[in-house]
């Protein structure tokens, strides 16, 4: 009996073009609390992604603005 196949990472499946990168869309959904210091980094790394969703935690600092 063989092994199952290993199922393709989400990078190789957007690499090569296939059905499930052309028929996906990837929302991210970031978590924040006090992180105005790193939210734009967090933001531009998630850039490539259809959509971002930023729920603030009750931040003080200026995290929201």
């Amino acid at each position: 009996m063989s092994p199952d196949p290993q199922p393709a990472s989400v990078d190789d499946r957007y690499a090569h073009g296939s059905d499930a990168a052309n028929d996906s869309r990837i929302i991210a959904c970031i978590l924040t609390r006090n992180e105005a210091r790193h939210i734009e980094a967090c933001l531009t790394s998630v850039s490539w992604t259809h959509a971002q969703m930023v729920v603030d935690c009750g931040s003080t600092d200026a995290t929201v603005d």
